[in-house]
């Protein structure tokens, strides 16, 4: 069951980290038009064309409907699959991070490489855009910093989700059991003498970040004096 968490808490959080990252590349291609060099005045229409994932929208749709989707359709189903694919990277990301325990400078930009290559390799085999030789040069630079971009604020983000997780897991009250509590008291019925429940009462107060001390006197029982006359 706690495996299963682990997993489950590494998928996401990086699927978190991959919405970051695809955030960060939007942005850059919103912008990117801008920043290359046109020939006359910018027109979004002709200087943007249609994107692999609306692409692949209407491929989809024509091949079990047979039929093109509207534009609204292309709109959402692209978004869809542009936020999705990103997402998906990230969690790849996480499992591998998981194992590999690389700097998240390294395998951030190790990520970003491998987008960029599936971008230029798998998307042109698919038939989804263009191959990066029919593309202008600075065109084709830009988006492979911006895949490097993705890469890096994944890693970033992931860093810092797994980061805050370990802190708010060190805190006393952050967690049922501290360290301390993992370990099994052998005196705990011995510390509350006459209570068959002090292992109980032992892991209450381990549970609230609070073991008591081996010599402590006994809470649950208060201690009877016999006085010699």
């Amino acid at each position: 069951m706690r495996q299963q968490a682990n997993i489950l808490e590494l998928i996401t959080k990086g699927a978190l980290a991959g919405l970051a990252g695809t955030a960060a590349l939007t942005a850059g291609m919103m912008v990117m038009p801008h920043l290359l060099p046109q020939d006359g005045p910018l027109d979004p229409q002709r200087d943007q064309p249609e994107e692999p994932n609306v692409k692949l929208v209407e491929d989809v749709m024509l091949a079990l409907w047979g039929t093109l989707p509207s534009q609204q359709t292309k709109a959402v189903g692209g978004q869809f699959i542009h936020w999705g694919y990103g997402a998906t990277w990230g969690v790849i990301y996480a499992l591998a991070q998981d194992r590999l325990q690389l700097p998240p400078n390294t395998h951030g930009l190790m990520l970003g490489l491998i987008v960029g290559t599936t971008a230029t390799t798998v998307v042109p085999a698919l038939k989804l855009a263009p191959p990066p030789t029919r593309e202008p040069l600075a065109q084709t630079a830009m988006m492979t910093g911006l895949q490097l971009l993705f890469g890096w604020v994944t890693a970033q983000t992931f860093n810092s989700l797994s980061a805050a997780h370990d802190q708010y897991a060190d805190r006393p009250y952050g967690r049922r059991t501290t360290a301390v509590g993992n370990r099994h008291d052998p005196y705990a019925t011995h510390r509350y003498p006459g209570r068959p429940d002090g292992e109980m009462i032992e892991e209450r107060f381990q549970q609230v970040g609070a073991p008591m001390p081996p010599d402590a006197p006994s809470l649950a029982e208060p201690r009877i004096r016999t006085e010699i006359s």
